[in-house]
């Protein structure tokens, strides 16, 4: 799981770099030697400090910390944490005058997505080069998140439990359509009609059409097929077969008895 304290973090990540070099500093490899040790740590796994995968890190990072750490004689483990630059939280890309524009859109379109805002923003830019640059959506979006610009969402006429929810959730991140938050809350199903003639069998020229359903959340394609008849005929069977379709070892056992 995700550690969400940056300090903590820093301090992971400096733990795990001293365990890597601390060994080439307890025991200092023979004269010739430190290159090759340096690649052996190079080739290995590690696991990473907040999110425990594997991870692997480059022989020039590896060496660079092992000076860093062999230079300092009071803390080499403080040394190897992670610096936090000094213009964070500054965005220098919104200046004074982008600041003032944005915070009259807002008052004027509270409703406007993030992506609108920053797309008024361009528009303004190409009539007056003087706003450029213009800053990005990631900056953009964290900007107006910390200043409390959250896009906001007309409530039903009667701010029921359900609407009231909707609308928190609005606040919190930028909902767009067609998004599902679990694996199997929603399905796309479309067709996708070929760009090139295939021949059949019986000798006859037909444009293939592809059938998918494809879950929102995963990605997942959860059934495929082509056919050369229009979708109308054969989209229901195709979409029960993605309903119906036999589990892997369901196939393996059928094939077993077929055998």
């Amino acid at each position: 799981m995700k550690n969400e304290d940056p300090d903590r973090n820093h301090e992971r990540w400096a733990h795990l770099r001293f365990s890597i070099v601390g060994r080439l500093l307890a025991a200092p490899p023979e004269r010739g030697m430190l290159q090759e040790e340096i690649q052996r740590l190079a080739d290995s796994e590690w696991r990473h400090p907040i999110t425990s995968r594997p991870v692997r890190f480059g022989a020039s990072t590896i060496e660079r910390w092992y000076y860093a750490a062999r230079a300092e004689r009071t803390n080499p483990v403080g040394v190897l944490q992670r610096r936090v630059r000094k213009d964070s939280g500054v965005q220098p890309s919104m200046t004074d005058r982008i600041r003032r524009i944005l915070a009259e859109q807002y008052r004027l379109h509270r409703r406007w997505s993030y992506k609108l805002h920053r797309d008024n923003l361009l528009s303004l830019a190409r009539q007056d080069a003087t706003l450029h640059p213009i800053p990005s959506y990631a900056t953009l979006f964290r900007y107006m998140r910390s200043h409390g610009m959250l896009p906001q969402k007309r409530l039903r006429p009667k701010n029921t439990p359900g609407a009231i929810l909707g609308q928190a959730r609005f606040e919190s991140l930028e909902v767009r359509s067609f998004e599902s938050e679990y694996v199997h809350g929603l399905w796309h199903l479309d067709f996708h009609q070929g760009s090139h003639k295939v021949i059949t069998q019986a000798g006859q020229w037909h444009t293939p059409h592809l059938l998918a359903v494809m879950d929102d959340h995963s990605r997942l394609i959860c059934h495929a097929q082509r056919d050369g008849r229009e979708p109308r005929p054969w989209s229901l069977p195709g979409l029960s077969q993605t309903f119906f379709a036999p589990r892997a070892d369901d196939r393996q056992r059928q094939c077993h008895d077929r055998s």
